[in-house]
C-alpha cells in the first residue's frame, strides 16, 4: 500500500498515465479536486458522495500502481 501511495505522491501525472494507464491520478489531481471552491464539497449535500468519489479515484490509482492491491488479485 505505502509503495503505491509513494508512487502517487512522487510521479508526474503524464508520466504516471504513460506508465500505469488512464486510471492513474497523482496527489496533485486529488488535491485540486478536493480543494475546488467551485463545488464546495464540505458545505453541501454532495459531501459524502464526492468524498466517496475521491476514495475511488485513489483506490483505482493504487491498484494500477500495485496490482496486488486489487481485490481481483486475491
Amino acid at each position: 500500500f505505502f509503495d503505491a501511495l509513494e508512487i502517487i505522491y512522487r510521479t508526474d501525472l503524464e508520466a504516471g498515465k504513460q506508465k500505469y494507464g488512464s486510471r492513474f491520478v497523482n496527489s496533485a489531481v486529488l488535491t485540486i479536486k478536493h480543494n475546488d471552491n467551485t463545488h464546495c464539497y464540505h458545505n453541501g449535500r454532495m459531501f459524502f458522495t464526492a468524498h466517496f468519489g475521491f476514495d475511488l479515484l485513489l483506490d483505482y490509482a493504487l491498484q494500477v500502481c500495485l496490482p496486488l492491491l486489487s481485490p481481483l488479485a486475491i
